[in-house]
């Protein structure tokens, strides 16, 4: 690793590290989009496999580093689908970045139209394979939302 490649390393480490009230400037936040480019991350539609004591079953993940292996995470939900990040979730990813220090961000729901509305924030339409299973296999009823 060459003097600057570590320099800028060491730079992003310090980001990382950063308290979640901090707010990155212009500059940070490219240098933490060279470090974490969106094709990193990916959104998985879920459904728990084991039983959930709180009765949420619906798991929307935010995996944040899609080429790593197998995790436990991944071995506990039924994965139905997957999507790309839109760009105001990578904004707001990056914006948050050093906040999760873990692989998956996850939300857990018992009912698909609180992931329709998330999903609707985003300007994103929830799949419909993924509503349909949740429909299906959860035997969850459809609530009216708001």
């Amino acid at each position: 690793m060459s003097s600057k490649t570590k320099d800028r390393y060491f730079e992003v480490l310090d980001l990382y590290s950063k308290p979640p009230s901090y707010k990155f400037n212009e500059e940070e936040i490219e240098l933490i989009k060279q470090y974490e480019p969106k094709s990193n991350y990916t959104i998985k539609y879920c459904i728990w496999k084991q039983h959930r004591i709180n009765g949420k079953y619906i798991c929307f993940a935010i995996e944040l580093c899609r080429q790593a292996r197998k995790s436990a995470f991944e071995h506990s939900v039924q994965v139905i689908c997957e999507r790309e990040l839109t760009d105001v979730e990578y904004q707001e990813m990056i914006e948050n970045f050093g906040t999760c220090n873990r692989r998956f961000l996850v939300y857990n729901f018992d009912n698909i139209e609180k992931v329709i509305a998330m999903d609707k924030l985003y300007n994103v339409k929830t799949p419909q394979q993924f509503i349909d299973r949740c429909q299906k296999d959860l035997s969850i009823p459809k609530k009216s939302f708001g």
